[in-house]
């Protein structure tokens, strides 16, 4: 049995990107933000990882627009021993921080 509700198509990896990217854009997300969601999403979508796919993006842009992700985040690494330091991502999306 179909449900009518759900209709499934193929998209352009690289139009899936800019489309990412344009509605990170229009909630004030810094380009180095948007180059990095974009990758991991589509990546995680072409992978068949759905979870972690564009099936997120709504909740990146509430997430941003509502001001719990820094939109254009500071980051900042300190060095604590040769091997070893700590990164304040300043409130960036993980993809960032990663």
């Amino acid at each position: 049995m179909s449900d009518s509700r759900y209709v499934s198509c193929r998209v352009d990896a690289d139009d899936l990107s800019r489309f990412i990217r344009q509605a990170l854009g229009a909630v004030g997300a810094d380009e180095a933000s948007r180059q990095a969601v974009a990758r991991a999403l589509v990546t995680a979508s072409l992978m068949g990882t759905d979870s972690h796919g564009l099936r997120l993006l709504p909740h990146y842009l509430n997430a941003l627009e509502g001001g719990r992700i820094a939109p254009s985040p500071r980051l900042a690494f300190t060095r604590r021993l040769a091997g070893t330091g700590v990164l304040d991502a300043g409130n960036a999306l993980g993809h960032l921080a990663g």
